[in-house]
């Protein structure tokens, strides 16, 4: 999108909005490091299937333990992240 700013104040503004987003980008979503596991199913462990309110079908993984889940599509997702073709 391209904006044509008006005055100082205004190209101020921008900057400073883009300097903040930034920031809360790389604060929120910071990048993984080599030391860090990457979540994976268990090919030990039961699957599940799950529909979303969409109607798109998810395979899920609980571990009681940790009492967390790991998902993944059943489908190969688009850039914009809409199923496309089956696995």
């Amino acid at each position: 999108m391209v904006y044509s700013l008006q005055s100082e104040t205004e190209m101020h503004a921008a900057r400073l909005s883009i300097f903040l987003l930034t920031v809360a980008t790389v604060w929120l979503c910071p990048a993984r490091g080599d030391t860090e596991e990457i979540p994976s199913m268990s090919s030990e462990r039961p699957v599940e299937c799950w529909l979303d309110s969409k109607g798109n079908e998810w395979r899920v993984q609980c571990d009681p333990l940790t009492r967390s889940c790991i998902y993944a599509p059943n489908k190969e997702l688009s850039s914009r992240g809409e199923p496309t073709k089956t696995l």
